[in-house]
């Protein structure tokens, strides 16, 4: 080793400049290299050399095998043909890896800075001149050395026959010693395949925790005195060998609460016998977790101990806590700390749960919180603070971003926002993150989830988010950032689709001035990049699974195909007809019309907010079919004939039939031009009117709708709220699409925010609605007792309203069973019915005695999702109805399309025309649809 010290000590005095200035092998400038997670320092000591075809890698005795093993793969991919270890003769780059005290003799090495570091922490370091380089690899301990690989895998630099390593020196380590994943959401757990490349990602990006927790294990939950077949836990062997290689903590969790006797002996085997079984194929480190469970206790032994504690619950939950650790954990070697989630799991209000489970719980079980909030848009360093005096506990927060299980139509691909920069300081000892079901879509936000966890005072989201795009993107960056920027919005950051909405901005701002085409370009390529994502991505191979990545966000990526195909098409038209190519212009238009088509039948959102305002903005902004006659303006009588003409420009394409369409029916056809037909005494209503063109290839081109008010139309008043907007203001998309389907029943829609609403907003209206994107105490009673029908579909009005005593939503539900025989708000169906095309929320109640009940929760005839009052019937409280009123199943999606299926539809339909109906001359709903009283 006498050799391999005096090459280091050299090496060390000139990074230190204790020797005379070397001249570097390669010149090359000092710009330093991008590094995620952002390294706490980083300088440029200048040069480069070229990687040699032979290099000499030194080790020693603390050296880390799984960073020795990478280093060399490392030299390897980077042009090295013979890496040669230890002994030999002298090379022009020498490879140091180990730890302080494999170079504790060597002077200047700084050994003991690098000994002081925390668990982690490492040095990176090259240098040289013309008689050669060396590069120090050294960390305070194997995860260090490991973490040192990761940095010097993202500062080499490709070039041409073999890269390049600049000179640099990198002295860092992370702020929270638990660093990762916690796999806990709802719906299907990730694949074997998905949990070993999760754990070769965080690998890579110095994440050190893995928490296996999916809450659709039926092992990990409801089954969790059962063993796992055998075959299950050659599973697990196999992810903590991966772990353990990765540098990477595998942590097994079991949920027990739900009916686990507390203080029983037999369960407690059952528990220590199954965890038993994961310690014996290597896992080390375990959590019980008792979170989303009722508070209570399930045997005669608990109450009888646990029954007189100002918390049962907790006084419970912390015996057993005590007696896992006491005689399980304490007794086998290796075993880290144990984790734990509390029921109340969220916020920093004093509660007596809380309190009792502070003092009860042994001091050294870690606790993890997910913020103020189940999903908390921030938490600040005065949240954890406050957190970890509340819980008097080792504290980590399991982040519930980027889980998409509560919309399972949203992917969030955005990077991790609203964290303060001193979590540590403030009392966390970690950061869990909870991806979504979908693993590969989940490493955007997780590769800043990293970043943040590892330095956050140096967190930066958006130059983070940015980097990660382009690390994951390689050569398809463009396509990755596109679908990407489509899919940003998220509970944490509202604002949609930044980039794309600056270029729909700037394109409209130009076809407004009349100059379309300056801004046209960059759109069109953005949406492009938008179209061919699918194709694009499926050909990654390298930190991004292509092939994973398109499986999982398969539909995702299919409507964004169909939106960038469509938004392409939309701006080739405006523009092309901006200069008179009318022929260009239709073809586009068909193409446009197809693929938005395409794109509302995947039930998934892409962009909200954004892309489909645009489409309806950039469709009417067209002038190639148009409705000539009648005016818009024009006030028709009812029961008159009233003539519509239209107006078709579609350049060299002949058109084989024109068709004026109502409400979604047709009330007259043409085939030539002055394409004239009449629609015969015409009904009192708002006519939403829409021309629907057939040209000589089958394609169809359809016209901006025309509103044409007929006598006096009803007006109905639509109370919004900010949960369901992304940010842009006005109606939600799925609002859009109820205002849109209340035109096509003929209503003139008045919207009105639910904090400015006012019970007279209802007078001369027809029809209140109430949607659940309002906060319930911005409505409260304001329409409880006007004497206007009213549709509601915020659950949690209800009780204010007089309708129901309880309500709740039911999550990932699609079916709702409508009642025999039928009633009046039924729409014709019976039994069970799927009335979302995916998974999404469904709200319900247990309404007030007599109600007209359409449907309900399947298996659960007292949870109401359809239901009504007549005019008069009695409510709760002693009220009585003073118009109709109707309770709905709906979400903050309201009727989105793409997600509602067509029985949502026919179901708002009869809502809507059996509420405003003044002589309901059929049957009164039979008795056996009235529900008796709970």
């Amino acid at each position: 080793m006498r050799r391999v010290a005096t090459a280091v000590l050299l090496f060390l005095l000139v990074l230190s400049g204790l020797a005379a200035p070397a001249t570097a092998t390669r010149e090359a400038p000092d710009r330093l290299p991008v590094v995620s997670p952002t390294p706490r320092s980083m300088t440029s000591t200048g040069g480069e050399v070229v990687v040699p075809p032979r290099v000499r890698l030194v080790t020693g005795r603390h050296s880390d095998p799984a960073a020795v093993r990478e280093t060399a793969a490392l030299l390897r991919s980077a042009g090295a043909t013979h890496v040669v270890r230890d002994q030999g003769p002298a090379a022009r780059l020498t490879v140091f890896v180990g730890g302080p005290a494999d170079h504790r003799s060597v002077p200047g090495a700084d050994s003991s800075r690098v000994a002081r570091l925390p668990s982690g922490g490492y040095l990176l370091a090259a240098a040289g001149n013309r008689r050669g380089w060396m590069l120090v690899v050294s960390g305070v301990d194997g995860a260090g050395q490991y973490h040192a690989v990761q940095t010097l895998r993202q500062v080499i630099r490709p070039r041409p026959g073999a890269d390049a390593l600049p000179g640099l020196v990198v002295l860092d380590w992370p702020e929270l010693p638990f660093r990762g994943v916690v796999e806990g959401f709802y719906g299907t757990p990730w694949s074997q395949a998905d949990r070993l490349r999760a754990l070769d990602f965080q690998g890579r990006n110095k994440l050190n925790t893995y928490v296996y927790a999916p809450k659709d294990d039926p092992y990990h939950r409801e089954l969790w005195r059962d063993p796992y077949p055998a075959a299950r836990l050659g599973e697990f062997a196999q992810l903590t060998r991966r772990a353990a290689r990765r540098h990477v903590e595998f942590v097994f969790s079991l949920s027990p609460g739900a009916d686990v006797c507390y203080s029983g002996d037999d369960d407690f085997r059952l528990l220590t016998a199954k965890t038993q079984a994961l310690y014996d194929v290597g896992v080390r480190s375990f959590a019980l977790f008792f979170d989303d469970i009722a508070a209570q206790l399930h045997c005669p032994s608990d109450l009888e101990r646990f029954g007189g504690d100002a918390s049962p619950a907790a006084a419970a939950q912390a015996h057993l806590l005590d007696r896992f650790a006491r005689e399980f954990l304490a007794p086998r070697r290796g075993t880290g700390p144990l984790l734990t989630v509390p029921t109340e799991y969220n916020g920093t209000a004093a509660s007596v749960y809380k309190d009792r489970f502070a003092a009860l719980v042994p001091p050294a079980v870690h606790v993890m919180w997910t913020g103020q909030q189940v999903i908390s848009p921030t938490i600040s360093d005065a949240d954890v603070a406050a957190a970890r005096a509340r819980y008097a506990h080792p504290l980590v927060l399991w982040d519930n971003y980027p889980v998409n299980d509560a919309q399972p139509d949203r992917l969030y691909l955005g990077p991790l926002t609203g964290r303060g920069p001193r979590p540590a300081a403030s009392g966390s000892a970690g950061l869990l993150a909870n991806p979504m079901v979908q693993a590969e879509p989940s490493l955007p936000a997780l590769t800043t989830v990293a970043d943040y966890a590892w330095n956050p005072a140096g967190y930066d989201p958006d130059r983070s988010w940015r980097h990660a795009l382009r690390t994951l993107g390689g050569r398809q960056v463009e396509a990755l950032t596109a679908f990407a920027d489509a899919n940003r919005a998220s509970p944490l950051d509202p604002a949609s689709a930044p980039e794309l909405s600056a270029r729909v901005a700037a394109f409209e701002t130009a076809l407004a001035a009349g100059r379309p085409g300056s801004a046209a370009a960059p759109l069109a390529r953005w949406f492009t990049a938008l179209a061919r994502a699918r194709t694009a991505l499926g050909t990654l191979s390298g930190a991004l699974d292509g092939g994973a990545f398109v499986a999982a966000a398969d539909p995702w990526l299919r409507k964004a195909e169909h939106y960038g195909t469509g938004g392409a098409a939309v701006v080739a038209s405006l523009t092309a007809e901006h200069v008179g190519d009318l022929t260009t212009a239709w073809r586009e238009r068909a193409r446009f019309e197809r693929s938005r088509a395409a794109a509302a039948e995947i039930p998934v959102t892409v962009a909200p907010g954004v892309v489909d305002p645009f489409l309806d903005r950039a469709g009417a902004a067209g002038r190639l079919v148009t409705l000539a006659t009648p005016d818009p303006g024009t006030v028709i009588a009812p029961g008159s004939d009233v003539t519509l003409t239209a107006a078709v420009r579609s350049g060299d394409v002949p058109v084989t039939e024109v068709r004026y369409l109502v409400g979604g029916e047709v009330v007259g056809t043409a085939t030539s031009a002055p394409y004239t037909a009449v629609w015969r005494a015409v009904p009192r209503r708002l006519a939403r009117v829409v021309v629907e063109v057939t040209d000589a290839t089958g394609a169809v081109v359809r016209s901006a709708p025309v509103d044409l008010t007929i006598g006096t139309p009803d007006h109905a008043l639509l109370v919004y709220g900010d949960d369901g907007n992304p940010g842009t203001g006005g109606l939600a998309p799925g609002e859009e699409d109820v205002a849109d389907r209340l035109a096509h029943l003929g209503f003139a829609v008045d919207p009105v925010l639910a904090t400015e609403a006012d019970p007279t907003d209802a007078d001369g209206r027809a029809l209140v609605l109430v949607s659940s994107t309002v906060a319930s105490g911005d409505v409260a009673a304001k329409f409880r007792d006007v004497a206007v029908p009213a549709i509601a579909w915020e659950a949690f009005v209800f009780d204010d309203m007089g309708l129901a005593a309880s309500a709740g939503e039911q999550f990932r539900a699609d079916t709702v069973e409508f009642v025999r025989p039928p009633t009046p708000l039924s729409a014709g169906l019976a039994g069970p019915v799927r009335v979302y095309r995916q998974e999404g929320r469904v709200r319900w109640a247990v309404p007030a005695p007599g109600a007209i009940v359409a449907a309900t929760m399947p298996g659960d005839p007292s949870r109401a999702t359809v239901f009504g009052f007549e005019r008069g019937a009695p409510l709760l409280s002693g009220l009585t109805a003073p118009a109709r009123r109707v309770g709905l199943y709906l979400g903050d999606e309201g009727l989105l399309s793409g997600l509602v299926a067509d029985a949502s539809v026919s179901v708002f339909d009869a809502a809507v025309r059996w509420a405003v109906r003044q002589d309901d001359t059929r049957a009164k709903a039979s008795s056996s649809s009235a529900m008796s009283p709970p």
